[in-house]
């Protein structure tokens, strides 16, 4: 079982992680980001919400 001296030690173990790394730039931390593209169904739900506006206009 863990205790509250485990716990403590991988506090400790992450600070000390932490204090030693490098901080690395953005442009390496993330990866490079895809482009997305909408689904055929995200596309149909956004056609059938501008065809209700249109429709009934802008109500909630």
């Amino acid at each position: 079982m863990i205790g509250p001296a485990d716990i403590e030690a991988w506090r400790e173990e992450i600070d000390e992680t932490v204090a030693t790394e490098s901080p690395q730039p953005a442009s390496e931390r993330d990866p490079p980001r895809r482009r997305l593209v909408p689904s055929p169904l995200a596309q149909g739900v956004a056609e059938f919400t501008a065809w209700q506006r249109r429709l009934f206009g802008h109500r909630n």
